[in-house]
């Protein structure tokens, strides 16, 4: 009875610690290309999101569901120019001012299809210094946790990326 009580022990450990290091092993991984964002959007999808074909609107709600699934919560580090730097009061901290870094649209072709990357980043508060000195066309790289994804199909296919609690280099 001790002997199985032991090998028990032994085997709920080793579960544990390979649980735990396959944990920070996926956690270490940052997404640094907007590329990155689109793995595992299955093939037959990707060929969907062409402008123009009539299952755009369906691809595109299949491939924001595997983009969310894939990404959001994970660590992110984009550089982007800054097409603005805007003030505004979050809903739940209106006495307090945060700011939004909307980068300039840049283009990106992945399995035959041209996205326009639109990349949006909230800085941590705690950088409010370095923020204040950005204006339009300042080059800055973002790290941050992906807040949300989505791809949207109007005219042209768009990859929208959010990054929140974001630090600037």
């Amino acid at each position: 009875m001790t002997s199985h009580r032991f090998s028990l022990a032994l085997l709920l450990s080793l579960a544990l610690s390979l649980g735990i290091s396959a944990t920070a092993e996926d956690a270490s991984k940052n997404i640094a290309n907007p590329a990155d964002v689109l793995t595992g959007i299955p093939r037959d999808v990707l060929k969907d999101l062409r402008p123009g074909t009539k299952a755009m609107s369906d691809a595109c709600t299949k491939a924001t569901a595997a983009i969310r699934k894939n990404v959001e919560g994970k660590t992110a580090s984009f550089k982007m120019t800054l097409k603005s730097v805007n003030k505004f009061q979050a809903r739940e901290a209106p006495d307090v001012t945060r700011y939004k870094l909307v980068g300039v649209v840049s283009k990106m072709r992945e399995s035959g299809v041209m996205f326009d990357v639109h990349l949006m980043a909230v800085p941590d508060v705690s950088e409010e210094a370095k923020i204040a000195k950005l204006s339009a066309g300042s080059k800055i790289t973002v790290t941050g946790m992906i807040g949300n994804a989505e791809v949207i199909g109007h005219q042209y296919t768009e990859l929208h990326i959010d990054i929140k609690d974001v630090k600037v280099n």
